[in-house]
């Protein structure tokens, strides 16, 4: 059941409302009406009848993170290294396209409004969390979100172990990632994988090549 239907309904399906497309009625929110819409980016949101009439709402969202995006570019924060890291970071959460979106929004992480809406507000905590030009930003709890207390700059290869997909291998009485063993062997990422698929294992993965 979607809920009540008040005195004042009006049906929306198939209008348009900024970038909102109205699909379909959606469960009430209380006694407000509420309608899932399908935006140009193509992402699917509820928002509100009121809202829609209103135009308090004109997007999912990424209206804002556009208009954001070109203020950025605006006041001169588009080339720096903090800059392409933060929009980075909510692109993957946030829009379908990216590659990685599989991996963070469609898993359900997401980016705190501090810091979705507020480019300077993620780089002053960044400058004072020992942000550095070699270091990438990296979550604490892998089933969290972006936020502050639940991230810390690590350098590449501490990433690497706290990758969901990082694949480990144990040579003896060592356990190290594909880029360790890589690094150690002289040999290519690529091609111990692509030997450990196969089958081999222990020293011969780190063979060098006939």
């Amino acid at each position: 059941m979607k809920g009540i239907i008040p005195k004042n309904f009006q049906d929306l399906t198939g209008l348009t409302f900024g970038r909102l497309t109205v699909l379909r009625r959606s469960e009430n929110r209380g006694d407000r009406v509420v309608w899932l819409c399908k935006c140009e980016c193509g992402q699917e949101k509820s928002i509100e009848a009121n809202s829609l009439r209103t135009g308090k709402t004109k997007s999912c969202g990424c209206l804002l993170s556009e208009t954001m995006r070109k203020r950025q570019y605006k006041h001169g924060f588009g080339n720096e290294r903090l800059w392409i890291i933060w929009r980075n970071m909510i692109d993957r959460c946030t829009n379908t396209k990216h590659p990685n979106y599989r991996r963070y929004g469609g898993r359900g992480t997401s980016v705190c409004n501090e810091w979705k809406n507020n480019y300077l507000a993620f780089k002053s905590w960044a400058l004072s969390h020992s942000y550095a030009d070699n270091l990438t930003i990296d979550r604490t709890d892998n089933n969290g979100n972006y936020e502050p207390d639940n991230c810390k700059w690590v350098t590449t290869d501490v990433q690497d172990y706290n990758k969901r997909n990082t694949v480990y291998i144990t040579i003896g009485n060592e356990t190290k990632n594909l880029k360790e063993w890589s690094r150690t062997s002289g040999l290519s990422k690529n091609l111990i994988y692509s030997r450990f698929k196969r089958g081999w294992r222990g020293a011969d993965l780190l063979k060098p090549r006939e």
